[in-house]
């Protein structure tokens, strides 16, 4: 799945809403959304430890850092290994029928605000 930018030197992108549980990642603007339990959540693509971008893992429902090893769940929250904290995450709403992200605004994993960012769409 591809995003479509909002207008030209804007850094928010809009993408159809999942139908189903797991992660679509956008590697063009290093984003991964992933739909888990009712919610969409909007990860920066870097591992927080070295920034080395993470891959879906969807046999075993988890994000995974190939470089030194650390996991994440479904969202972002982190498992083991050396990244010092969960993934990092992008503010994201519900407008006109997608989600829009605003990849200009990180919200550092474990950070104030980060469990409440994520919309509900089931």
């Amino acid at each position: 799945m591809v995003g479509t930018a909002a207008g030209a030197g804007l850094a928010t992108i809009s993408y159809p809403i999942p139908t189903t549980d797991g992660a679509t990642i956008d590697r063009a603007n290093k984003v991964i959304l992933v739909r888990y339990q009712g919610m969409v959540h909007a990860l920066a693509r870097e591992c927080p430890h070295k920034g080395t971008m993470v891959d879906w893992q969807p046999e075993q429902n988890r994000l995974y850092c190939p470089k030194h090893k650390s996991t994440f769940t479904a969202n972002g929250t982190r498992i083991q290994g050396k990244a010092p904290r969960s993934m990092d995450r992008h503010p994201i709403r519900l407008e006109g029928g997608k989600l829009v992200v605003d990849t200009a605004t990180v919200i550092e994993g474990d950070g104030a605000n980060w469990a409440t960012t994520g919309v509900k769409v089931g």
